[in-house]
């Protein structure tokens, strides 16, 4: 991510004349380059025709409309956490209209003032105006509206982390005979195991990828096993009131995460919560392709190419997804959300089927509230949910590892954790294949989101799709610079339709 001196460099770049400006119709201004030379006169040329492109895909995206609905009678229901509140939680509507005077003023003088009542630092919200260099800009990516609040879809959403929260401890192997899971699967409409799955057909075999499970190749160091320090079951967060009040806005509790002495393999949603927040898989991923025999790996492949195209695709993260969370949709977090539920605000309407749920009322019983339980000390970030950053990351690492494999391949011994997660055991089922397995790792990263309670399932299925078209950008403009027919990749996005670049 760029820093507030990186951009300001660039907005100076820009105004001085030295970038080439591109016409609405998709055309270019800029001048030829000053070399004579054949060669660059070609690559500038195609580097022209790719930005014109990218141009021309741009299109913006609209919120929801929660914040206009909820102005008149002054309860914030968008995305407000580390903004002071008065006893009963509610946020001083003269405070957030401050804020998005701030934020739409994008001016870094004024961003980089402290707004009082805000603790937190409004700098890094600059990133909404910067900009990557293949690729559409991200700010130009349209999302679909996060669901608005008094929705079905937000109703059925909540409920599903209420459910989640309170099966947190529950192995992934005992879903299909547990009896609460089997309760909370009957009230969403689900089957038992798509808890914490998409609900697609390819998302076969195993809860967790064969990418979060098998021994990584490290050389000179050998084989390295994934077992990793996991939190310790029965602990929650954020369930008291005078917590939860001191969190959202803007304190601390003082309270750290707490891990098991004994690490072992990712077995339960817990476990899954912490593998998210302290491993990033996806170049474990690449060793672990590149350890595969030559029939995996596409034409394109290399281990320096799957590695580059890994980094330069995490440094387009960051742009643009400032500007969708704050600019444009603003949802609050869920344990924002849940505030209002376990203290109802007479101006906030939910759909009446998330009252109805049983899910509250067990998390009553257990925790003696009705706000969700949170699997880290400090709960969510302080950013707005939609779209999900995690989600966006796993969506362009994803991309970038299935341009460069063949996703047919069926990866062999396939394993699966024990009940406990403590050793690994064969897997047997339908056949894995890699680009299957590569998908399920991104939603494996995007989900534990969901089961941390920290994010919704439409924040991340935004936020895959988001990354993926982030990484669909770079790869066709990589692709038509790339000068050789034989050049080029070819993958399955996550809506399984097949996309081709070039000629792989």
């Amino acid at each position: 991510m760029l820093g507030r001196r990186g951009f300001l460099g660039i907005a100076a770049i820009a105004g001085a004349g030295l970038l080439p400006r591109v016409t609405e119709a998709g055309g270019s201004s800029a001048t030829s380059p000053a070399s004579d030379s054949p060669a660059a006169i070609r690559a500038y040329k195609r580097r022209v025709k790719a930005a014109a492109k990218d141009m021309a895909a741009f299109r913006a995206s609209v919120g929801n409309g929660d914040a206009e609905r909820y102005a008149a009678s002054g309860a914030v229901v968008t995305y407000a956490k580390g903004f002071a509140r008065a006893p009963n939680g509610r946020v001083a509507p003269e405070l957030y209209a401050s804020y998005s005077r701030a934020i739409a003023s994008r001016d870094p003088l004024l961003l980089d003032r402290k707004i009082e009542g805000i603790n937190r630092n409004l700098l890094e919200y600059v990133l909404g105006d910067a900009c990557v260099i293949a690729g559409c800009d991200p700010r130009g990516i349209t999302l679909p509206p996060a669901p608005p609040i008094a929705s079905s879809e937000q109703a059925r959403e909540a409920v599903e982390l209420a459910w989640l929260a309170l099966v947190r401890d529950v192995p992934f192997a005992a879903y299909d005979t547990d009896p609460l899971v089997k309760i909370a699967a009957s009230d969403l409409g689900y089957e038992p195991r798509t808890l914490l799955r998409p609900h697609k057909p390819t998302m076969t075999g195993p809860m967790i990828s064969q990418f979060a499970l098998r021994d990584i190749p490290m050389d000179p160091f050998g084989n390295v096993s994934q077992r990793l320090a996991c939190f310790t079951a029965n602990t929650d967060h954020l369930t008291a009131r005078d917590e939860w009040l001191l969190v959202q806005s803007g304190g601390h509790t003082g309270k750290r995460n707490v891990y098991d002495s004994r690490p072992r393999f990712i077995a339960t949603a817990r476990d899954l919560a912490g593998w998210v927040a302290d491993n990033d898989p996806f170049m474990n991923a690449a060793a672990i392709i590149d350890s595969l025999p030559y029939q995996a790996h596409a034409r394109s492949f290399s281990p320096q190419s799957q590695s580059g195209l890994l980094g330069f695709g995490s440094g387009c993260k960051g742009v643009g997804i400032m500007f969708q969370k704050l600019v444009i949709h603003r949802r609050l977090r869920p344990e924002e959300l849940f505030g209002f539920l376990d203290r109802p605000d007479s101006d906030v309407r939910f759909d009446d089927a998330l009252n109805a749920s049983p899910a509250l009322d067990r998390l009553h019983e257990r925790f003696g509230s009705r706000l969700l339980p949170q699997a880290y000390a400090s709960g969510a970030p302080s950013y707005a949910a939609y779209p999900a950053g995690h989600a966006v990351g796993a969506g362009i690492a994803a991309t970038m590892l299935k341009a460069n494999v063949r996703g047919t391949y069926v990866l062999n011994d396939p394993v699966v954790p024990n009940l406990d997660g403590s050793a690994l055991i064969p897997y047997v089922g339908p056949p894995l294949t890699l680009e299957d397995e590569i998908d399920k790792l991104a939603y494996n990263y995007a989900y534990g989101r969901h089961a941390a309670g920290v994010h919704y399932r439409s924040d991340s299925d935004a936020g895959l799709r988001f990354g993926e078209r982030i990484a669909l950008g770079v790869l066709r403009d990589l692709g038509a610079i790339g000068g050789s027919s034989s050049f080029g990749y070819r993958l399955r996005t996550f809506d399984g339709q097949t996309v081709t670049i070039g000629s792989p």
